[in-house]
């Protein structure tokens, strides 16, 4: 669903960016100095190409943000880990007996 999101938005700015037709560009065509296509024709398009460009931007990091994010431990897990580790440690020297190290180990894991 993403990707295809990300592809009808990457067409829209292709297609909404390229607003001034063939003709306009070359020498010779149109009134003016733009072809007729400054104020009046395609400039309401050619600001909306400009947004959605920036959208596209905004949403690539944004989504670059998160696929980072993803790869990084969660909080839950890694406390949680690292909680049966000195529970390990506290039972390997001796500071607790068999029955207190099972008991935490079931309030761990619950």
């Amino acid at each position: 669903m993403k990707r295809r999101l990300a592809a009808v938005a990457i067409w829209l700015a292709a297609v909404l960016g390229q607003t001034t037709p063939a003709y306009a560009q070359g020498y010779g065509y149109g009134p003016g100095m733009m072809g007729g296509y400054g104020w009046g024709g395609g400039w309401g398009f050619g600001m909306i190409g400009m947004l959605l460009w920036w959208v596209l931007i905004i949403l690539g990091i944004v989504l670059l943000a998160k696929w980072l994010y993803r790869g990084a431990p969660r909080g839950g897990q890694a406390s949680g880990n690292r909680a049966m580790e000195i529970l390990r440690e506290r039972y390997a020297r001796g500071e607790i007996d068999k029955q207190e190290f099972e008991e935490r180990k079931r309030d761990l894991s619950a």
